[in-house]
């Protein structure tokens, strides 16, 4: 994890990219985006899938902000603007994230018979440096043994652009 320059951010949720290509249907079908799909609706559900992406990480109420970083980067939330402490979470909102979580599990083979809880430790709970460019975002993702599960992983999520989001992420990852 060399050559980053001063907009190097660490973050502690880097594996919330292996779920990348799911986020834009979790926030279509929760309200969050527009009808054409390339915009929130207001900043309010901007926010609120900020801290959806934080509650599929760790499931925790609270947070301090720049264990957030990453979540507004994937929403293209501006770095510099305050959030705040919390945003109370409704049912169907916890609800719809964790039966994602599962259907994702799901479709991975190699994780099918791991628990929501399980899945989130291994992997979505992971550190890594966030770097940006002029053009993109790069996530270098800190590597455990067990990653040789990631070859196995059926959608790709090594690079990847919303058409809500300025920049392209890149991930490095195994």
């Amino acid at each position: 994890m060399e050559n980053f320059n001063e907009k190097t951010f660490e973050v502690q949720n880097a594996g919330l990219v292996l779920i990348s290509p799911y986020l834009p249907i979790l926030f279509y079908r929760l309200g969050y985006l527009a009808e054409d799909r390339r915009s929130f609706v207001n900043k309010e559900k901007q926010i609120r899938a900020i801290f959806l992406l934080q509650y599929m990480t760790s499931e925790k109420p609270d947070y301090n902000e720049a264990s957030l970083l990453l979540n507004r980067v994937l929403v293209n939330y501006p770095i510099s603007e305050p959030l705040p402490r919390n945003v109370e979470l409704t049912q169907a909102e916890t609800d719809m994230a964790d039966q994602m979580l599962t259907a994702i599990k799901t479709n991975w083979d190699k994780m099918r018979n791991t628990s929501v809880r399980g899945f989130q430790d291994a992997f979505l709970k992971r550190k890594g440096k966030l770097e940006e460019s002029e053009d993109r975002w790069m996530l270098k993702v800190e590597e455990r043994a067990y990653d040789i599960l990631l070859d196995s992983v059926p959608w790709s999520f090594k690079m990847f652009r919303y058409p809500f989001q300025e920049k392209t992420m890149l991930v490095e990852w195994r």
